[in-house]
């Protein structure tokens, strides 16, 4: 199998120098949003001339946090500023995004509550990055296991949070404690909105309805059921060929938008 997503690049402007997981990490292109931008534009059209897809994270901004929120949530809500969206704004307006990594972040400037993060925000996924960006591509959440999400909400609030939020895919990496069972728990979610998809490997592959149109797929990554989910996904029609990504059973909203990214690159060797 080849590679048509590649999770980045990061767009996080420089804000905090000492950030953990950002600017201590050398993780960001710039303290300038213009440069971050520069970089980020190149290297989206880098890959898309070799048919890969890119996300540009973490949305709305991680760069001024001072903590990490893979070992529990970061809250930049009085070191977050509007600067932190003009890369994503910019290459919006441009074309240049395929999608966008929402990250678990706090930022009560935007999510208009101290204790939901972006990734779980309506108000910031679907109201300033969907309807006010305005971005049409596929939102894709962070690593769902962080702890930033395990520590503090439960894991099926979480899924039905980020679900109703405006995330089309959610990221599971599954590697700390790897969990074959993750795609049943996922598809057991409260109010019988979740419906699966089985493949003779044994795994689930869920799909959740928000109740207004919109549907979500889960990906996994890592762990020890990485094979045969691969496998499931392969046997329903995800290959690594770019032209070919649009045969996935995404939910309508979903499987229009990275059929219209692919598209794009399914002419491009």
């Amino acid at each position: 199998m080849g590679f048509n997503l590649n999770l980045a690049p990061v767009v996080d402007v420089n804000v905090n120098p000492a950030n953990p997981i950002i600017g201590k990490l050398g993780r960001s292109f710039s303290a300038d949003p213009q440069t971050v931008e520069a970089y980020a534009k190149v290297f989206v059209e880098a890959h898309r001339a070799k048919g890969v897809l890119t996300a540009l994270k973490h949305f709305p901004g991680h760069g001024s946090s001072t903590k990490d929120s893979h070992k529990g949530m970061a809250d930049v809500s009085k070191t977050w500023s509007d600067k932190e969206l003009l890369p994503y704004k910019n290459l919006i307006a441009s074309g240049d995004v395929d999608m966008v990594m929402s990250a678990h972040v706090i930022n009560d400037k935007l999510s208009f509550s101290t204790e939901i993060p972006s990734s779980l925000s309506r108000a910031t996924l679907t109201g300033l990055l969907r309807d006010n960006m305005p971005f049409k591509g596929v939102v894709i959440s962070d690593d769902m296991q962080m702890q930033a999400i395990t520590d503090n909400i439960s894991f099926e609030d979480s899924v039905l949070r980020a679900v109703r939020a405006g995330n089309d895919i959610l990221i599971f990496a599954n590697d700390k404690h790897p969990d074959p069972l993750v795609p049943e728990k996922v598809a057991a979610c409260p109010k019988k909105r979740a419906r699966t998809r089985k493949c003779s490997s044994g795994y689930s592959l869920p799909v959740v309805s928000d109740g207004e149109g919109r549907t979500t797929i889960w990906a996994f990554a890592g762990g020890a059921a990485t094979a045969s989910i691969a496998a499931g996904l392969a046997e329903q029609g995800l290959s690594s060929s770019a032209s070919t990504i649009s045969r996935f059973p995404f939910g309508l909203a979903t499987w229009n938008r990275l059929r219209k990214h692919s598209e794009k690159l399914s002419g491009v060797s």
